[in-house]
């Protein structure tokens, strides 16, 4: 059986999800396997963490100054430095984020294809897709 991890980069890294996606978790060392397999994917960690360097100021002042990732950046993980929130505007291309937990995620895609309509997923991590 495949694990929650691997099945979750399958999704991330083969479009499964239309839109740019922000994977929200609390394992910095998890996320940071992550992007070492997602293509166009960047952590973003607090700025208070040892882990956190030059490159993630550039995705942290793209979205506090203009509401979007940076135009290379497909996938954002990031850790719990995301649970304050943040603006991002419609045309920042995000349409969904997960939550990215061991035993499940849940996967909310906020604006839909035309930017009218809200779609929710529940993943059941667990089960096989």
């Amino acid at each position: 059986m495949v694990g929650a991890a691997e099945r979750l980069r399958r999704h991330v890294s083969g479009r499964y999800f239309a839109g740019k996606t922000i994977v929200m978790g609390n394992s910095r060392s998890g996320m940071s396997k992550m992007i070492e397999q997602v293509p166009n994917s960047t952590l973003l960690v607090s700025q208070h963490s040892r882990q956190y360097n030059a490159g993630m100021d550039v995705v942290r002042n793209a979205i506090v100054e203009h509401g979007v990732l940076p135009e290379n950046n497909d996938v954002l993980f990031a850790t719990t430095t995301m649970r304050e929130g943040v603006t991002l505007r419609p045309e920042s291309g995000v349409r969904n984020v997960v939550t990215f937990l061991p035993t499940r995620c849940m996967c909310r895609s906020s604006w839909g294809a035309a930017g009218s309509t809200w779609r929710t997923w529940w993943w059941s991590m667990t089960r096989a897709h």
